[in-house]
């Protein structure tokens, strides 16, 4: 197609607005720590055994130890760690 925007160029904007934007999603992240939220379980996490990921209500994926049985809840969960994209915690 003509007009079409080059990769390379894609690429690179693509890479400034993560470099803009993942900075800001940790903070925001890192403001839940120590906090309880609630989280939908949704599903076994791929991190690990033992482990069930959910969102909470902002939609942030939250990794916490549990088993099965929990999924389809909503459960407490309190925020013990951050990364950019998504939180750990603990049953509560």
């Amino acid at each position: 197609m003509d007009c079409q925007v080059p990769d390379d160029i894609i690429k690179a904007r693509f890479n400034k607005l993560l470099e803009t934007v993942n900075p800001i999603i940790y903070d925001i992240n890192k403001s839940f720590i120590g906090k309880t939220v609630k989280a939908l379980a949704e599903d076994i996490s791929q991190t690990g055994q033992g482990m069930v990921s959910g969102r909470t209500g902002q939609n942030t994926l939250v990794h916490f130890e549990s088993d099965k049985s929990v999924i389809g809840r909503i459960i407490d969960v309190e925020i013990t760690g951050v990364k950019t994209f998504y939180m750990s915690g603990k049953i509560v």
